[in-house]
């Protein structure tokens, strides 16, 4: 209600035209009521609802129509925060795959060289020809890790192993499809609760 009031403040400021509008009504009721002497004629029968109805209907119609405003303009925003939320969860979910991918494809490289991939997150090379294609995914692995803690600080990536570490190859791997397809369903909760 807070958030409702403070928007409806500041958006009532910006559009203050549509309020002059009222104003504006108002006055020229009030010149027509001057005019035809309803004023003085409700006045000497004690009536001043009939003379005041117009002006708060134009002042209540006036209201509404700034409250209503404010609130088609509330909902269209959460509803783009959220599609935007869920969007970051889906780019950080392929970022995942791929990172998977690409350490699949260098464990077969390495494998292929003779020199297995054990333990793809130590720190410290190989003196083999390919130690630059392992740098390169320990390198992309670490950006992930620090970009997702940065841009999504709830989302809980405990799962992945931090970096360095001594985890195998296999569970690494296994922790990457994991964290991809958590960060998947949590794409498509944010979805289904800005249908709600």
């Amino acid at each position: 209600m807070r958030r409702f009031l403070s928007t409806f403040g500041k958006r009532a400021i910006r559009r203050l035209g549509s309020l002059a509008t009222g104003l504006l009504i108002a006055l020229l009721i009030l010149l027509y009521q001057l005019h035809a002497g309803m004023i003085l004629h409700a006045y000497e029968r004690g009536a001043w609802f009939s003379i005041l109805w117009p002006y708060s209907f134009a002042f209540i119609g006036t209201l509404m129509w700034e409250a209503l405003i404010t609130w088609l303009a509330l909902r269209e925003r959460d509803t783009a925060i959220g599609e935007e939320e869920a969007a970051l969860f889906r780019h950080y979910s392929a970022c995942s795959r791929k990172l998977a991918s690409s350490l699949e494809m260098v464990w077969h490289h390495q494998n292929a060289a003779g020199v297995p991939l054990v333990l793809p997150l130590r720190v410290g090379g190989s003196a083999n020809g390919l130690a630059s294609e392992v740098e390169a995914f320990r390198v992309l692995y670490r950006n992930h890790l620090e970009w997702l803690a940065f841009e999504i600080p709830e989302f809980d990536s405990s799962i992945l192993a931090p970096f360095p570490s001594d985890r195998e190859y296999l569970d690494v791997l296994r922790a990457l499809r994991l964290h991809g397809k958590q960060l998947d369903e949590a794409a498509i909760l944010i979805g289904l609760k800005d249908c709600k």
